[in-house]
């Protein structure tokens, strides 16, 4: 058992080093104030949108260079007045209200195809209702972009206000995401990037065929940026800058499950080598839960320990933040409780055919498009 744990090991430890080679900051000068364009889709999010909105009023960036695109995705709380008030005598903020969903269409897709056919933007950004971006949030990702680069993912932190130790996992598990999308996309590779911390040059955007192309996968923002890497010229990348992390919330336990559930559903679309970096964790997970069932304490701890020592240093860079430090004493249960998660996220990837967004069950079809 130990042999088998010591391959495994050398194995992830590889990828490991990999992943962190890729891991380099791009800080480009910025020549000037772009025009931007900033989408956000929203159904029924009254609680957490005016926050969001706030936000945007502190963003350091020129007004008059930057516009607003709120979508109301047939929302039946507060939400679209929230919209319109925000809006309200301010030429560069639009609303624009839905009230139907076209068949095969799953809500948030449609709402991004509408908003972005109203961008002006050389930059398009995108973010959730629910979440809060940074006052540099727009430079942070401008300046990451070279000449060839057509798409740029950013970090998500949670808002831990009080900690408990299921917020505290679930930003270890944002953070780990995006560790893996930060070394890849440096290697060339989009593997993971973040509907609600999202760019794309209005260029990159148009010649992948848009959100159109992405319309109904249950991930619309892996979907382009896997298209924008495939079927165009330009490059993805990804900026571990702080001063991009958007702030998102932490999931109630039944909502955190329905995410991993459109996450596993929409994991389908990977090929090599995002297939096999998920089969070598599917590999040490399993052999993890295996040791600890039948008692083998001490290759279960020689392997949790080495795999404690890996995502340790796979997510160094974006933990030495002083936000996200404290979060280092929850790694080893975060390892056990992956380990654990991954033997049912697997048979949902393989076998699961629905999923639930916002309240509604879309059904996923095997050519990637989604019928509700």
């Amino acid at each position: 058992m130990i042999t088998a744990c010591c391959i495994l090991l050398i194995l992830y430890a590889l990828f490991v080093l990999y992943t962190v080679g890729g891991q380099r900051y791009h800080r480009h000068d910025l020549i000037g104030n772009p025009f931007v364009s900033i989408v956000i889709p929203a159904r029924n999010e009254a609680l957490h949108l005016r926050q969001c909105l706030d936000s945007l009023e502190t963003l350091d960036y020129p007004e008059s260079r930057m516009e607003i695109i709120l979508v109301d995705d047939r929302s039946v709380d507060e939400t679209g007045r929230i919209m319109d008030r925000f809006a309200k005598n301010h030429p560069r903020r639009r609303v624009i209200h839905i009230h139907n969903l076209p068949p095969g269409r799953t809500g948030k897709s449609h709402a991004l195809i509408v908003g972005t056919k109203q961008c002006g933007g050389e930059f398009l950004f995108f973010t959730d209702a629910d979440c809060t971006v940074p006052p540099r949030w727009i430079q942070a990702h401008v300046r990451a972009y070279t000449p060839s680069t057509g798409l740029c993912g950013g970090s998500v932190r949670l808002n831990r206000k009080g900690s408990p130790a299921g917020h505290r996992l679930q930003s270890l598990e944002w953070l780990h995401l995006a560790s893996v999308g930060w070394g890849w996309a440096g290697r060339g590779i989009p593997l993971s990037v973040f509907g609600n911390n999202l760019s794309v040059r209005r260029e990159a955007f148009q010649a992948s065929g848009g959100f159109d192309c992405a319309a109904g996968h249950p991930l619309e923002d892996f979907a382009l940026a896997r298209r924008v890497h495939k079927h165009t010229p330009w490059s993805a990348a990804f900026t571990g800058d702080k001063e991009a992390a958007v702030c998102s919330r932490p999931l109630p336990f039944t909502d955190w499950i329905a995410q991993q559930r459109r996450w596993a559903v929409g994991g389908r679309l990977h090929r090599m080598p995002g297939l096999g970096i998920m089969t070598l964790t599917f590999c040490r997970n399993l052999m993890m839960i295996l040791l600890l069932t039948f008692g083998n304490w001490q290759a279960a701890l020689f392997l949790l320990t080495g795999s404690i020592a890996a995502d340790g240093f796979l997510m160094f860079r974006l933990l030495k933040n002083r936000e996200n430090r404290r979060l280092l004493p929850d790694l080893p249960l975060y390892e056990i409780l992956l380990a654990a998660g991954s033997l049912l996220i697997a048979p949902v990837m393989l076998l699961a055919r629905t999923y639930t967004w916002k309240e509604t069950v879309y059904m996923n079809r095997l050519d990637g498009k989604d019928q509700s």
